[in-house]
């Protein structure tokens, strides 16, 4: 049997724009929905353009390109000469360097296309290609091998005492848009914002982080590392934000 039609719900929407070091918009935002089967190409020349206005040369003609699968995710080409960075959301962000080589990517990513201006330049363009497509459910792992696989009982929810402190320390990681350089709130100022005591704010996140040891995280982690909450990230523990990032739609691929 042949594989199934593509449907709507595989379409992927692709949106690029540039912002400061410190994640404020430089610029317009413009968008396109990708179907299934679909390229598009992005640099200063392509499908949708970066670096253009003004033009930085280090950054290359057509510097990624995105091919749309099915159930939503997309295939990662990357052409730039000084490579991108990945920031899946709510997942720790990866170096990829130009190549043959193409990457899957699933749910809502942002692709940093590096140039030759470093971030720690208080006027350095940020080059972003947001990608918000579905995510797919994450595998469980399993409690033993036998010939019956056991899984391991799934820890409860969080509270809301834990959602709180979780999301206003790790503000940074889990904003969307991304943050080229996201950092941790510090136990003090979380507390002053919620109005407890540190001793508080640290025996929530010490109740999050038990969590995601019993998910099989064996790395021994601080309460302000992100590392464990990533963990529970992709377990569905925290779920990524519904509203898609305001841009111009253009119709590239119309129906």
């Amino acid at each position: 049997m042949g594989e199934p039609a593509p449907t709507a719900a595989d379409a992927v929407r692709v949106l690029v724009a540039t912002t400061d070091r410190n994640g404020d918009q430089l610029g317009p935002r413009t968008s396109v929905v990708v179907p299934a089967g679909e390229t598009v190409e992005i640099g200063r020349e392509g499908d949708l353009q970066i670096a253009d206005h003004p033009e930085d040369l280090s950054v290359s003609r057509i510097a990624v390109g995105l091919r749309t699968l099915s159930a939503g995710a997309v295939e990662l080409s990357v052409s730039n000469r000084n490579g991108v960075v990945v920031h899946p959301w709510g997942s720790r962000s990866r170096y990829l360097a130009p190549g043959p080589d193409k990457q899957v990517l699933a749910g809502k990513v942002g692709v940093r296309v590096i140039s030759g201006t470093t971030l720690d330049r208080p006027d350095a363009p940020v080059y972003w290609v947001l990608v918000e497509g579905r995510g797919e459910p994450t595998a469980r792992i399993p409690l033993q091998r036998s010939a019956v696989t056991v899984q391991n009982p799934r820890p409860v929810d969080l509270t809301d005492a834990q959602l709180a402190a979780v999301t206003l320390i790790f503000q940074e990681h889990l904003a969307w848009p991304p943050l080229p350089a996201p950092q941790a709130l510090t136990i003090e100022a979380a507390a002053r914002r919620l109005g407890v005591s540190p001793a508080a704010v640290i025996q929530r996140l010490e109740g999050v982080r038990k969590k995601a040891y019993a998910l099989g995280l064996a790395q021994q982690y601080g309460v302000v590392d992100p590392e464990y909450v990533f963990a529970l990230v992709a377990h569905g523990y925290l779920e990524p934000p519904s509203e898609i990032v305001q841009a111009e739609d253009l119709d590239l691929f119309p129906g």
